[in-house]
């Protein structure tokens, strides 16, 4: 028997109450005037075209669905590692560059140390790791490729996390710089019939070079780094980046693993791969907005000294990730019938199915997005971590029940599942913690 007390008092039901507050027309408009219109709108476009263009769409367009699965093995495995390898270590760059601005310098020269450490070592692991994954031979030796320039990668990320403490518009910029560069390239390709998962991956690190060196400059008009480490420093980064690994890890098991998992599994094939990895890229329409949503509140929560101001900035942006990602996952639903032959072409027809499916859990993920960098940005980065963590057992349990019945069908049910298992532990934690960061130690 179901009391009332535990109807209206349940995690479940407070959860509710508070994200129901904020759809409230009234109080969406009350703190949308808290966040810059300017910086949410080019964080969002930033997004949104890294998001669809041109992995998304043109290689799958282009080179079918086969093609595009090994697209995902070659980009997605070396990527997950590097994140996995990087013990948080961006994420820690950008909140002690925005907490402690007396000592910005020294901070970015640490980071810039320890991620070329990490590079490096995975640079090397790349042959060995490779052939674990793949034996398919074009793709095991662009896997060696993509280990090859993860220095580049890792040290790109740690500037990137410093811009986005200090330069949200150079940020956007250096994030970005490498789509436009990577379209160029694939439709050259395209053009001149040289189009292929080799030729495509070469572009990328081509292209990830040049992104590498616009960072760079860019960091170098507010910075002089060294690659000189202060041992107070690292100790700093790597405690916060500790933490932040502990939930952003699991994170990346919730978002990645289904793919990855897919990427390996015997009865799964590259085409079915393809057809999952497409209608993922359309269900996360919804996540640029969320992903600069965070982006936006992590440093401004952070540098914040007054509790007013990080509670308008908390409250806006989950407002706003709420009523956004609802309306986006309807739009898309309705359309997806015909949007997916018309974008990627008839091979995809399977990836309306997996959009369904992921629907519910698109809009969980965009939420619990949001509130997680809330919780990071307070200095709080574990209360992300156990959220992420039961999201994480969630996916890893349920994907090896659920693949080998119903396939691609059952990573989409499995996503859906665990991003609500976030939410309702994060719509009202993160909601809750009142401290402000900037003058404490993160916990």
């Amino acid at each position: 028997m179901i009391l009332a007390s535990d109807r209206t008092h349940g995690p479940i039901a407070r959860a509710a109450r508070a994200l129901t507050h904020h759809f409230r027309p009234a109080t969406f408009r009350k703190h949308f005037t808290t966040l810059s219109s300017r910086q949410l709108l080019g964080t969002s476009f930033t997004n949104l075209a890294l998001t669809l263009v041109p992995t998304g769409l043109l290689l799958a367009r282009f080179l079918g669905p086969a093609a595009r699965g090994e697209i995902v093995i070659i980009l997605q495995w070396p990527a997950f590692l590097g994140a996995v390898a990087s013990f948080g270590l961006a994420r820690s760059t950008c909140y002690w560059t925005a907490a402690a601005e007396h000592r910005r310098d020294v901070v970015l020269s640490t980071a810039s140390f320890l991620a070329v450490i990490i590079g490096l070592v995975l640079a090397l692991l790349g042959p060995i790791i490779a052939p674990l994954i793949t034996s398919t031979p074009d793709v095991m030796h662009m896997l060696v490729l993509m280990f090859l320039v993860a220095p580049f990668n890792i040290v790109g990320g740690i500037w990137s996390a410093y811009l986005q403490a200090v330069d949200i518009r150079r940020w956007n910029i250096g994030r970005s710089i490498q789509t436009p560069l990577f379209t160029a390239g694939v439709l050259l390709l395209w053009f001149g019939q040289r189009l292929t998962v080799v030729t495509a991956s070469y572009a990328f690190a081509l292209t990830l070079f040049i992104q590498t060196i616009y960072l760079f400059t860019s960091v170098h008009r507010h910075a002089r780094p060294s690659l000189i480490p202060h041992v107070a420093t690292a100790k700093d980064l790597l405690g916060y980046g500790t933490k932040e690994w502990f939930g952003s890890t699991p994170r990346l098991v919730n978002v990645s693993i289904d793919q990855l998992l897919l990427s390996v599994w015997p009865g799964i094939t590259t085409a079915q791969l393809g057809i999952y990895s497409v209608a993922v890229t359309l269900s996360g329409v919804t996540q640029p907005l969320t992903q600069a949503l965070g982006s936006l509140a992590f440093p401004r929560i952070a540098r914040s000294h007054d509790q007013n101001t990080a509670s308008a900035i908390q409250n806006s942006s989950i407002s706003l990730a709420a009523t956004t990602s609802v309306l986006l996952q309807v739009l898309l639903c309705l359309s997806a019938p015909l949007l997916v032959p018309f974008l990627f072409g008839g091979g995809f027809r399977a990836s309306v199915d997996v959009i369904w499916l992921l629907a519910p859990g698109s809009v969980m993920l965009g939420v619990s997005h949001v509130s997680a960098e809330i919780a990071k940005g307070r200095g709080k980065p574990l209360t992300a971590s156990i959220a992420e963590l039961l999201g994480a057992a969630t996916t890893v349990g349920l994907l090896l029940t659920l693949v080998p019945w119903f396939g691609i069908n059952g990573a989409a049910i499995t996503s859906t599942v665990a991003y609500g298992i976030v939410l309702i532990y994060l719509a009202q934690s993160a909601l809750r913690i009142r401290a402000i960061p900037a003058s404490a130690e993160p916990t």
